[in-house]
């Protein structure tokens, strides 16, 4: 409808600007409001994905060395990618920068992380996934979620770590491990308490 457009021309108009500067800040800036497009109108921040490019700036700053652009770029890279078939293009070109991630000494973002790694590995089928299965296999990225989400006191974090059980419960032995971990089930049972949208839609898809 004619709101609809309007609110898209505005946003779009908005990440314009935000571009032509092209500075860390602006750069930070763009990526941090696509982030929050990409959690509610999700249409709005899948056309400025597309129409400005920024999947190359998500990927050039997730590789920066500024924990402040990695942190907001990972999330932006795990977020666009939340339907399955993005999974395996976006994250893709990120494979080796998420890799990288994981072993941050920051757990925001080694979880993020994980979450991307998660979503390649469950897109089984694909070249990508095929690889980082390889190194580590869909249940070894399971425990690792698991963990964060027994062991951090983050509500973030263990949220973004039942985002990542979701994907990768879809694999059968990851969630019959699951189903035998019961402090992971504790903690997921602890989650549904919450009322983020985003972490019920992740404990449903768990526990289907």
């Amino acid at each position: 409808n004619q709101e609809r457009e309007e609110f898209n021309s505005e946003c779009i108009e908005f990440v314009k600007a935000l571009r032509e500067k092209d500075d860390v800040q602006s750069r930070i800036r763009t990526i941090s409001v696509l982030a929050v497009l990409l959690q509610g109108p999700f249409d709005t921040g899948n056309a400025i994905l597309g129409s400005q490019n920024l999947v190359d700036l998500m990927i050039q700053m997730a590789g920066s060395d500024d924990v402040v652009q990695q942190r907001i770029a990972v999330e932006a890279i795990v977020l666009s990618a939340s339907k399955k078939d993005k999974a395996a293009g976006i994250i893709a070109q990120g494979a080796d920068i998420l890799k990288n991630l994981y072993r941050s000494a920051n757990d925001d973002i080694k979880v993020l992380a994980l979450v991307g790694l998660s979503k390649i590995a469950s897109s089984k089928g694909t070249d990508t996934s095929a690889g980082i299965v390889a190194e580590g296999s869909c249940q070894t990225l399971g425990r690792a979620c698991c963990k964060f989400l027994t062991t951090s006191e983050s509500f973030d974090i263990r949220r973004w770590s039942a985002d990542g059980l979701a994907y990768l419960s879809l694999d059968a032995d990851v969630k019959e491990e699951l189903a035998d971990n019961l402090p992971a089930l504790k903690a997921l049972f602890n989650l549904c308490q919450s009322q983020d949208a985003h972490v019920l839609y992740s404990l449903t898809t768990i526990f289907v």
